[in-house]
């Protein structure tokens, strides 16, 4: 093995991309906000607007808040812009980078939806908060797998089959 240059302190995104500050990384900062493609050399940064805070990019969608506590999605480049309801609980990219789930309520958690950026459309799963806690679905490594147990069934959506 060898060095990627440029490489230290990064970790891997998605191949060919490494990012930084990494999950688990430094402190403070977006994960993911400067990437490197490492067979091209081309970087990228996410642009931030005054009064914003970026939480997280993935390769071109990145997660964020508004100065007002708003979430919203947008293009690393600061194009397409949507705000979006609840409170995303994310450390990934929006699977497909289009799906993600939140958790939503009035002032309290109340239950967990899935959200699809590309349509706007979103759907509830069902999933309950017990005593102002919730258990938010997870997905497969590939991002194509939404799993969650309610009771003693297991869900499992395939978010590629959704059009």
């Amino acid at each position: 093995m060898e060095p990627v240059e440029g490489g230290a302190g990064m970790h891997l995104l998605t191949w060919p991309w490494i990012g930084a500050p990494g999950l688990g990384g430094e402190p403070h900062g977006a994960s993911y906000a400067r990437i490197l493609n490492v067979e091209t050399g081309e970087t990228r940064t996410a642009v931030t607007h005054p009064g914003e805070t970026i939480r997280f990019c993935g390769v071109t969608i990145c997660l964020g808040n508004t100065a007002e506590d708003e979430s919203f999605f947008r293009h690393r480049d600061g194009t397409a812009y949507k705000s979006v309801p609840g409170h995303p609980f994310m450390t990934t990219p929006p699977s497909q980078d289009r799906f993600f789930t939140s958790s939503y309520g009035d002032g309290m958690l109340d239950g967990v939806g899935l959200y699809d950026l590309s349509t706007g459309a979103s759907g509830d799963l069902g999933i309950r908060a017990k005593d102002q806690s919730i258990s938010m679905p997870s997905t497969d490594s590939t991002g194509r797998l939404l799993s969650y147990t309610l009771g003693d069934r297991l869900h499992l959506i395939d978010l590629t089959r959704i059009r």
